[in-house]
């Protein structure tokens, strides 16, 4: 009995030999080889399925080592850890497996959550609340257009950004800033309340070493504004001798 894709073939006389000691059924002429100059995990790939892969989208490229112990992993997954239990003594075609019925749709169900709507799921767990909010939002239609998500700071861009908005008779910066930040928004709260510290003793310090200077400073001025009124009242007072 033979089996193959197309399915299941018998044979009569296979494996018998006549009197002289031939065969009776010739045996299948095969041209498998091993091929020697090719690596050795890029035999362990697909013979025909040759899709492009990507080390940046799936963390390692079909003839490298990840992606042959990954290969083995699922064969081994799936021929000790079936449903049926044990080692699967049988294979199906690949007609066997893509025909429709329950068993395949269970399972292609199964590899959809578990591939598809799951990885969905998880990656919408990880996005930040108000994105999330915005993006339901915009699906109801109620997004408020006056809304601006970016920051006037984040607005601010330098010059290579604006030279591809220059337009004749309008200034693509009119304000004239090239840093995306006020100035003092580098600093953390504990840094100005330091630089508030320091300020505050400084100034104290250069009150308490002037003070005797500033009290003379008083001093000097309270005697030239007497000396002023004085003068003021003698201009003021009319010549008795006129008189």
């Amino acid at each position: 009995m033979l089996e193959d894709a197309g399915g299941v073939e018998l044979v009569e006389n296979l494996g018998e030999s006549d009197a002289e000691g031939r065969p009776k059924v010739a045996p299948w002429a095969g041209n498998a080889h091993v091929p020697q100059d090719v690596n050795f995990y890029e035999m362990g790939r697909h013979p025909w399925e040759d899709t492009p892969s990507s080390w940046r989208r799936d963390g390692f490229t079909e003839p490298s080592k990840a992606y042959f112990e990954a290969q083995f992993r699922e064969a081994e997954k799936a021929l000790y850890e079936d449903d049926l239990g044990g080692p699967r003594r049988y294979w199906p075609s690949k007609d066997a497996v893509e025909s429709t019925h329950s068993e395949v749709e269970e399972r292609g169900a199964e590899l959809l959550q578990r591939r598809l709507y799951g990885e969905l799921a998880r990656a919408k767990r990880g996005v930040e609340p108000w994105a999330a909010n915005l993006r339901e939002k915009a699906l109801e239609g109620k997004l408020p257009y006056r809304l601006e998500v970016a920051t006037q700071a984040e607005k601010i861009y330098d010059d290579e950004y604006y030279r591809w908005f220059i337009n004749p008779g309008h200034h693509p910066n009119p304000s004239g800033l090239t840093l995306g930040r006020p100035k003092d928004s580098d600093k953390s709260i504990e840094d100005r309340e330091l630089e508030r510290f320091l300020n505050t003793m400084l100034a104290g310090a250069t009150l308490s070493s002037s003070s005797e200077e500033g009290e003379k400073a008083l001093g000097e001025f309270a005697e030239e504004d007497e000396d002023e009124d004085a003068t003021d009242t003698e201009k003021e007072k009319p010549d008795e001798d006129l008189v």
